[in-house]
């Protein structure tokens, strides 16, 4: 695998780890499918999500 694409797959699986530290209420409102309509795979593809729940919260209802 050459480095662009190793690094692409890097970057990838971090966002998505990210996912795994999501405050629980907001993962259940996800799965239920009540995200906030800004919350996309695009905006998760170019956004980091901070690892404080109160701040998670925040970002969700700003969008």
């Amino acid at each position: 695998m050459d480095a662009l694409k190793d690094r692409s797959h890097r970057v990838r699986l971090s966002r998505h780890l990210n996912l795994a530290f999501l405050a629980p209420d907001l993962l259940a409102q996800i799965t239920a499918g009540h995200q906030p309509s800004g919350f996309t795979s695009e905006w998760l593809r170019t956004h980091d999500l901070p690892t404080n729940w109160d701040a998670q919260r925040a970002f969700f209802n700003a969008l």
